[in-house]
């Protein structure tokens, strides 16, 4: 498996005819918990098996707490933890101090050392990743 980060904004063919059947499609809206929307700036990781793509992952940099939002990532387990290991590599490379997301309990986070915390309502919390 290889994955390829590409800019919303500088990348926009290769991004968007490798992940459109997806952003369209109400069953992956279903499993994130909502549509997909992105904008100019926004990093984006695509999983490919055989040139063939599996996955994606879609990120945010914060500048003003010097983070990453992990918006969306969307694929079988095994290539979501490789999106996730990824990003994760890419914050510490890049000396991030965090890494977060909003999303359902999910093992992978936990195993990559993500803190959850539940909100009070629904069945989304925030996971948090301190790298620094």
């Amino acid at each position: 498996m290889e994955i390829k980060k590409f800019i919303q904004g500088k990348n926009d063919t290769e991004i968007f005819s490798n992940v459109g059947p997806w952003l369209t499609s109400i069953d992956v809206q279903k499993t994130l918990g909502s549509p997909i929307t992105s904008k100019a700036g926004d990093i984006w990781y695509i999983a490919f098996l055989y040139a063939v793509p599996t996955g994606f992952a879609v990120a945010r940099e914060i500048n003003s707490t010097n983070s990453i939002h992990i918006k969306y990532v969307y694929s079988d387990d095994g290539t979501k933890k490789a999106l996730l290991k990824q990003i994760v590599n890419e914050a510490k490379n890049t000396n991030k101090k965090s890494l977060w997301t909003n999303e359902r309990a999910n093992v992978i986070y936990d195993n990559l050392g993500f803190i959850f915390t539940k909100r009070d309502r629904g069945v989304f919390g925030k996971y948090e990743l301190i790298v620094t």
